[in-house]
């Protein structure tokens, strides 16, 4: 389980390509994607890049009933025990069964989707804050370099799920793990794709590389130009950063323990500055509304001496009057250096 947001990254890098394709081929038709499957895609690139994730039981069946109840009783033979079938809001018609070893403790996952062949994963937790994991999968869209800093990854599509487990305990290492049940199976889930999420978000959005590789395994996909090529990078950068700044304020809030009818006066009024951003978009939020000229050189400058861009919007604000500088709300180090700040 510890490689399902790569499900959502895929996809939503993908939808952001077939949006540039359909802006300029208009008479293209996308056959791969057609008809039903439109929707499918439709679905997934409204919801973007999904910072946390909740589960809700399945109230429907699986997309292929007879692949998934088949890998579920498999994992059944060999000890596992369901604790639920569940879908993902937040990653439209993303659907998987849950299971727990009354012996090890492992998880176990069978993972449906619409667009994606069904995997199983297994999966065991470290009993230590940082929540390290081994997990063994057959999941077709892994990609190691999003494995979590501390965590194992074992990723072979040929598996099956006795092979799956035998690869499991063969190399878990000698120390205590946590063990999943019915009561915390959901708590733990959720925790892991934040963890993992947090590591991609703040090791930044896909490159114009990462694109054209995704772009060369659609295939019937036309070869975008390099305009088009940025259009689609700038798309999935504003889908990364939005998510980054979810993840941000998710920390922020665990971290600060902010009273929920405080945050519901703040929320639209939040901004969140962080690491990542570029220089001009830090130079935009810090003084976009200023009423005032402020000195191009010093901006200059502080863009150039600061040791982080929160520090440098710090150092932005301060050539601006009193009455027009946000205030602070606090910091945060998870996912990245990042401040919150509300507007005047």
């Amino acid at each position: 389980m510890g490689t399902f947001l790569q499900i959502v990254g895929g996809l939503a890098l993908a939808f952001v390509l077939l949006i540039v394709a359909g802006l300029f081929y208009l008479r293209w038709r996308i056959k791969r994607y057609a008809n039903s499957d439109a929707a499918k895609w439709a679905q997934i690139g409204q919801a973007g890049v999904a910072a946390r994730i909740s589960l809700k039981p399945l109230d429907e069946p699986f997309h292929h009933p007879e692949i998934i109840e088949g890998l579920i009783a498999e994992l059944q033979d060999l000890g596992y025990r369901e604790v639920g079938r569940y879908s993902v809001p937040e990653m439209p018609t993303l659907q998987f069964w849950g299971g727990a070893h009354p012996e090890d403790g492992s998880g176990a996952t069978v993972v449906d989707h619409s667009m994606i062949a069904p995997f199983f994963e297994l999966c065991l937790v470290s009993d230590t804050d940082a929540r390290h994991t081994l997990t063994v999968t057959t999941n077709p869209t892994h990609n190691p370099a999003h494995t979590r800093t501390g965590t194992r990854v074992i990723a072979d599509g040929a598996f099956t799920p006795m092979a799956a487990r035998s690869e499991l305990l063969r190399t878990a290492a000698d120390e205590p793990y946590l063990r999943f049940d019915a009561e915390n199976f959901e708590s733990i889930f959720v925790d892991l794709y934040a963890r993992q999420m947090d590591f991609i978000l703040a090791k930044g959005g896909p490159t114009e590389a990462d694109m054209r590789r995704e772009a060369a395994r659609m295939a019937d996909l036309p070869e975008l130009d390099d305009d088009q090529m940025q259009m689609a990078l700038r798309m999935s950068r504003a889908s990364h950063q939005q998510a980054l700044e979810d993840a941000i304020i998710d920390r922020f809030l665990k971290r600060y323990d902010l009273p929920a009818h405080e945050w519901e006066r703040l929320r639209d009024r939040v901004i969140v500055i962080h690491d990542r951003m570029n220089g001009e978009e830090i130079c935009q939020h810090a003084l976009g509304h200023a009423g005032a000229e402020v000195d191009e050189i010093e901006v200059e400058r502080i863009l150039l001496v600061s040791d982080s861009r929160v520090a440098a919007f710090h150092a932005l604000q301060e050539l601006l009057p009193m009455a027009e500088r946000f205030r602070l709300i606090g910091r945060t180090d998870e996912p990245v250096g990042a401040a919150l700040y509300e507007r005047v």
